[in-house]
């Protein structure tokens, strides 16, 4: 079990801890195959895999499907849907499908599917577009082998690709994924809430956004295991309380971003007194309590090409930034207002009213926005904010920087969110993208990184641990660095 020193947890959730266990639990009968009940904290927002870009229903989609290629340290690999990959001279890629593979509707995978579902990315408006643009022809040959044909080399192709899970296509949007693994989607209401059932097992997923209630769901035995972005407070109290608390690192990379492109925040000399006056430290030790380390690179700290980006919390020299930038505080103290976007997620409301505070003591106003997803996240690709909180998820490769960084990949295309642009970021990018000496492609990696600090196109926070507490009839659980459904399927329920 695990066990950490956090502080007492308030007399609330004490209180509301009691009530639950004087509520009467209840049993399910009638089961016919096992049921893992998880309560999730957002809703699936778009199950057509080319156009999800939230966590939550990528999680749900990798459960459902796969990908052509998994890359791993470096190396890519084949899945359970290819049986031989290979390339030439880093522009054509060869994927060889594995024989007699179905989608979990009967139909068979074949190339000409594949082609059709990578070319509907290529036409239209997917977010996943920006990735595939250097994609001149996808032929079929020998039968079995799609071979993706590039304009330009491309040395992280196959990283390109493993981020593009394969559906079944229809005409139009994907209401209904089909994929290729066991589970298949039998239920998804309005609320969110999603059933995926294979042969032998079925998953329920229910979303919950109150912390609290998730806790009580637990204790009165309605769900199984409660899956990440639970306060510490209550992972500590649950713990304490009997229940199975796993708290183990993640690849998630929690940032602060700005709009670069109009607005206050287009000036960098702005940008650089806000990341000074944000203390990263202060906020992991009060919001997260020992369960998360300072973010640094967007890549993980063990990854060869990771820059580590120095802390540089210095409230006074903000100051002398914003003096110099003619912000003088007025009679309340008040030098400026810069929005700040979120969603309505509680802990993310939390950190937001941390900054919020932290700002406040060089004499920045933040005018917090919060909004329910879809709204926050379409005025983000909209250009429509001064800055933001998101992160990124997923054990993420340099190629990355690629799409989050070069001037061609604002949105729609890919997710230059802040609208960087800046031919000397563009030139790494080149050379990272294309060049095939690997001492000369780790150099533009690093120096892409050096750049990103030096213009704050973000300001780093937190790598968060991915916590869950689970039933005492749950065991087994291992929770993948990125934080993916996938470690469900390790669970055992007793």
């Amino acid at each position: 079990m695990f066990k950490t020193n956090l502080r007492p947890v308030t007399f609330l959730y004490m209180l509301l801890a009691l009530c639950a266990f004087s509520t009467a639990s209840h049993a399910i009968s009638g089961i016919e195959k096992p049921v893992l009940r998880v309560v999730i904290s957002e809703a699936p927002t778009n199950m057509d895999a080319r156009y999800a870009t939230d966590a939550s229903s990528l999680r749900l989609l990798r459960l459902i499907t796969y990908p052509l290629v998994e890359v791993k340290d470096g190396n890519p690999l084949v899945t359970p849907i290819s049986s031989k990959i290979w390339q030439e001279q880093y522009q054509n890629y060869y994927i060889q499908l594995k024989q007699g593979v179905h989608f979990t509707d009967g139909t068979l995978l074949t190339p000409a599917l594949v082609k059709e579902y990578f070319s509907s990315i290529i036409t239209g408006d997917s977010p996943v577009k920006g990735a595939l643009k250097n994609v001149e022809a996808i032929d079929i040959v020998d039968g079995n082998i799609i071979v993706f044909r590039l304009k330009q080399k491309n040395v992280w192709f196959w990283s390109s690709l493993k981020d593009v899970l394969i559906l079944k296509p229809e005409a139009g949007r994907i209401q209904t994924p089909v994929g290729l693994s066991d589970f298949k989607l039998v239920a998804h209401d309005t609320l969110g809430n999603v059933t995926l059932e294979a042969p032998r097992e079925k998953i329920e997923f229910l979303v919950v956004k109150n912390p609290i209630v998730k806790l009580l769901k637990l204790m009165k035995q309605e769900v199984d295991i409660v899956y990440s972005d639970i306060p510490v407070e209550l992972f500590q109290h649950g713990v304490d309380e009997g229940y199975q608390g796993i708290s183990q690192p993640s690849a998630s990379y929690t940032y602060m971003g700005f709009n670069m492109a109009a607005g206050i925040t287009s000036d960098v000399r702005l940008r650089q007194a806000l990341s000074l006056a944000i203390n990263q430290q202060e906020m992991i030790d009060t919001l997260l309590q020992g369960h998360a380390v300072p973010a640094s690179s967007i890549l993980l700290p063990d990854h060869k090409y990771a820059w580590a980006e120095p802390l540089n919390y210095n409230p006074q020299k903000a100051t002398e930034l914003l003096d110099a930038l003619g912000y003088k505080p007025n009679a309340q103290g008040v030098r400026l207002h810069v929005r700040l976007a979120i969603t309505t997620n509680p802990f993310i409301m939390r950190v937001a009213q941390v900054v919020q505070a932290q700002l406040a003591q060089v004499g920045v106003a933040v005018d917090i926005a919060s909004s329910e997803w879809g709204t926050f996240y379409g005025n983000i690709k909209k250009g429509n904010f001064e800055s933001y909180i998101l992160s990124w998820v997923g054990d993420l490769d340099p190629n990355i920087y690629d799409y989050i960084f070069n001037s061609r990949m604002m949105p729609p295309n890919g997710a230059n969110r802040g609208r960087l642009l800046d031919p000397e970021m563009d030139a790494l990018l080149a050379v990272m993208m294309m060049d095939e000496s690997e001492q000369k492609r780790q150099q533009a990696v690093m120096d892409i990184q050096k750049r990103q600090h030096e213009q704050v196109i973000y300001v780093p926070l937190w790598r968060k641990n991915n916590l869950i507490l689970t039933s005492p009839q749950i065991s087994g659980c291992q929770i993948p660095v990125d934080g993916g459904y996938e470690g469900l399927l390790s669970c055992v329920k007793n």
